[in-house]
């Protein structure tokens, strides 16, 4: 006996099915942000009544975390559900890789050097970007965040190493 074929973008049965949802995707990314802030939060004090604790706030967000990845987890079983297509991995990569990048640089090359290093990854995200099409970018971008924060809004800011 040969399965029917499933209409195009009906996600399969089953927990696959339900975790290759757009809902049931929403609820997973929930439910990981429930615990990262449930175990962030976990050594804060709740405080009491009318004096709440440093704790309180955080307990409240992952509750209402855990709620709301309850609720997409009820419509990703429920009948109608929509398949999310994966698509080329390379352009989130090269944006967590730009991020990664501009976060571990920071602290040596300031924020200039580190806007370069975030522009230049994330370039690498899509085809057909020029040298000279990065560098007028970087240069705006460092030319932004210096005006922006350091002259705008005084703060401290290490723009190239050993500033400040």
């Amino acid at each position: 006996m040969a399965a029917e074929p499933r209409p195009e973008g009906t996600p399969p049965r089953g927990l696959r099915g339900v975790l290759t949802s757009r809902e049931g995707l929403g609820a997973l990314f929930l439910l990981i942000c429930a615990l990262v802030v449930g175990i962030e939060a976990s050594g804060l004090s709740m405080g009491r009544g009318r004096m709440v604790g440093p704790g309180y706030f955080p307990a409240i967000l992952c509750g209402l975390f855990v709620l709301f990845a309850v609720i997409l987890l009820v419509q990703a079983i429920a009948p109608g559900r929509v398949s999310v297509e994966f698509g080329p991995l390379r352009p989130p990569a090269m944006m967590i890789a730009a991020i990664a990048g501009f976060c571990l640089t920071f602290p040596f090359l300031g924020a200039g050097g580190a806007i370069i290093v975030l522009v230049v990854i994330a370039a690498l995200a899509e085809s057909g970007r020029g040298p000279v099409e990065l560098l007028v970018l970087s240069v705006v971008l460092v030319a932004l965040v210096w005006l922006v924060f350091r002259i705008g809004l005084n703060l401290q800011l290490p723009m190239y190493p050993g500033d400040v």
